[in-house]
């Protein structure tokens, strides 16, 4: 069982909260990549995602300011491999009152 559990890949629609940690954008790209530092199963992680460059300023804002993110979508997290979203919705995260 516990074999079954380090292999299983974690696939599904999520809310994660965190911290932009990694910003990279390359200016002929139509997206730009961000990394948010979140809790995963307990764990704290960097998921990676793609996000549309019409939105770089806001990533770049919460980034500098240490405003927390939400973000919603598709989380797949395989066990020792990197963790990415694809995302429905990203933004601030309100709920703290930043």
């Amino acid at each position: 069982m516990s074999d079954q559990l380090k292999t299983r890949v974690y696939s599904r629609e999520n809310v994660i909260l965190g911290l932009v940690t990694h910003l990279n954008r390359h200016p002929d790209d139509e997206t730009h990549r961000v990394g948010v530092q979140a809790l995963i199963q307990r764990r704290s992680r960097t998921v990676w995602m793609d996000l549309p460059d019409a939105g770089h300023h806001e990533t770049v804002r919460c980034h500098d300011s240490g405003i927390s993110v939400r973000v919603r979508g598709v989380l797949n997290s395989p066990p020792g491999g990197s963790a990415t979203m694809q995302v429905a919705d990203f933004g601030p995260d309100l709920s703290l009152g930043q």
